[in-house]
């Protein structure tokens, strides 16, 4: 009887910390600007997210720190996803209006850590992108496993030319885009 509960026990705190790794049930919901905290409309679309990118795969060549890509072609959509997301074909994109945005994390030691993103917005030619990075509480049971957070947006193209990523009111990244 105590080996059935000390095993019925072991699988609950393994459900809870599949659970606490899933950016999906953390809140990083898919879908237009519904889930932004300023009730922003349409300027992006989360196309997918995730846990486990590329950097993950232990390539120590990749960055360390979160950055920002920016494709505005097919060409460079599929490169940077194949480098950085790794699963799969990516989502289709009409490059003719749209740009695709990806927020990088980086490598980290465990699981629990995630972006959450809260909106898009642009000003003066400049796309801020409001996503803060999350990481599991002290104490927190998280996956053994080294991840690799991102968030890959559809963007409506509007001529931006820079991306800024907002992280808890604060930037993050800058970068230019090249077209």
């Amino acid at each position: 009887m105590r080996t059935l509960m000390t095993s019925g026990l072991i699988l609950i705190l393994l459900a809870t910390c599949a659970a606490n790794d899933d950016p999906q049930a953390a809140g990083a919901e898919n879908g237009r600007n519904e889930m932004t905290d300023d009730g922003s409309t349409g300027l992006a679309e989360v196309l997918q997210s995730g846990t486990f990118g590329m950097a993950a795969q232990g390539d120590v060549g990749r960055r360390r720190a979160p950055w920002v890509e920016v494709a505005t072609d097919h060409e460079s959509y599929s490169s940077i996803w194949t480098a950085n997301v790794g699963e799969g074909n990516p989502p289709a994109v009409d490059f003719g209006s749209n740009s695709v945005v990806f927020l990088l994390m980086g490598p980290q030691p465990t699981g629990g850590y995630w972006i959450k993103y809260l909106s898009t917005e642009l000003e003066n030619g400049t796309l801020k992108v409001a996503a803060d990075l999350q990481q599991p509480g002290q104490g927190d049971m998280v996956t053994q496993a080294f991840t690799a957070p991102y968030i890959v947006l559809r963007v409506e193209d509007r001529e931006f030319t820079i991306v800024e990523w907002i992280n808890q009111g604060r930037l993050l990244w800058r970068t230019e885009v090249g077209r």
